[in-house]
């Protein structure tokens, strides 16, 4: 087990693993698990390269099936966004893209509500089995009777074959009832996109909080091919070439030799050490106005000067906002960092939150960060930052 945990933190750690630690060492991770190495490549390359290919491959297989739990939810965009592209120039790329959006603002008390709402759907051409072949189009739809009673949630349901349910975007109660529904009877579409889901209450004061941020995973083509045994030709470092990758139902990656596997690692795990010197705070705080749903906080450290991370605290809590277990908040906001504002990262340390957390990122060499606080939470920033190293 020594020797497959040491292979792991080598995957993990190293500069060319395009879903380790290694984003800062590696300008395009994407080129690298889409383009083919040359042939006198160094061996850990190709090894690693091909390891995470198969990872990829592994992921779409675990989406499409439906296989990742909550937790999984959290590894998603990373690999959507770094296999993407390797995915699609073999044709197993996403049909419909994933990402983290609120579901919609209020509709938690037990109150009467009218609602309204958006999405974007795609059909495939029943007739040609080009993926690329399909129809696309929006649907809204406004519903003031009847009223239905809350506590709602907004169901985001692709149409499935198995189940012979079609998509639908609608707002629906602990009873099964819905309000404002869009339904494509087809079991093959898919939702696109969101674009608006709002409720109105019909009497009575909306002040019973949000619902908790949601990820909105992306489909895949049907039937995608299985997936052959590892390339024996790379084998991993003091390896025999019997390895494999396997990615947990959690989203997590381990390696795994002649039956024997890894602990399990995140991808993207590694990045961004707290033991290290936090340094010391750079600039002013910033803070958002709590009123204006479109103030993101952004910054990035001084010149010469790496981020080290960011210390958040909470100005303003809205009415009816209780913390959980532990005296943390759900969902106050969501915290991106990266080297630049043009290439962040998602962070998921927003997701549960006490005023005063130091949130780390998740590379060391990050430079920038953007929060974007949820409706009515209040919000400052401070950045701390140290000295970028010298070679």
């Amino acid at each position: 087990m020594g020797f497959l945990n040491g292979l792991a933190q080598t995957f993990r750690d190293s500069a060319l693993s395009a879903l380790g630690a290694g984003f800062e060492a590696l300008a395009d991770p994407q080129s690298f698990l889409k383009d083919d190495l040359p042939a006198n490549a160094n061996p850990v390359a190709k090894w690693i390269q091909s390891r995470n290919r198969r990872a990829c491959r592994l992921h779409a297989r675990n989406e499409a099936a439906g296989a990742y739990s909550d937790l999984g939810a959290l590894r998603r965009p990373r690999f959507e966004r770094v296999c993407g592209p390797y995915l699609d120039s073999i044709g197993e790329g996403a049909t419909a893209g994933g990402s983290y959006r609120p579901p919609f603002t209020g509709g938690q008390c037990s109150i009467l509500y009218t609602g309204s709402t958006s999405a974007t759907f795609r059909t495939p051409n029943p007739f040609t089995p080009d993926p690329n072949d399909f129809n696309q189009f929006t649907l809204s739809t406004t519903q003031t009777s009847p009223p239905v009673l809350g506590p709602l949630s907004l169901r985001v349901r692709n149409g499935n074959p198995s189940t012979g349910l079609g998509a639908q975007v609608a707002f629906v109660n602990s009873n099964g009832t819905t309000l404002a529904s869009l339904f494509v009877a087809s079991f093959n579409a898919t939702v696109v996109s969101v674009n608006s889901a709002s409720v109105s209450p019909v009497s009575g004061l909306d002040n019973c909080g949000n619902l908790p941020n949601e990820y909105y995973p992306p489909t895949y083509p049907p039937n995608l091919p299985s997936i052959g045994p590892p390339d024996t030709s790379t084998p991993p470092p003091g390896g025999d070439g019997g390895d494999d990758v396997t990615v947990d139902p959690d989203g997590n990656i381990r390696i795994c030799e002649n039956g024997d596997c890894s602990d399990p690692f995140p991808p993207g795990g590694g990045g961004g050490d707290p033991s290290e010197d936090p340094g010391e705070e750079d600039g002013d705080p910033n803070e958002n106005n709590p009123n204006d749903p479109s103030g993101d906080i952004t910054g990035c450290a001084s010149e010469g000067q790496i981020l080290t991370g960011i210390k958040i605290e909470i100005t303003q809590i809205p009415v009816g906002e209780n913390p959980g277990s532990g005296g943390f908040y759900r969902n106050v906001c969501w915290v991106w960092m990266g080297p630049s504002q043009d290439q962040l990262d998602l962070v998921t340390d927003g997701r549960f939150l006490e005023s005063g957390q130091f949130v780390i990122p998740d590379s060391n060499n990050c430079r920038c960060y953007r929060v974007r606080p949820s409706p009515l939470w209040g919000l400052s920033v401070q950045a701390y930052s140290r000295p970028e190293k010298e070679d």
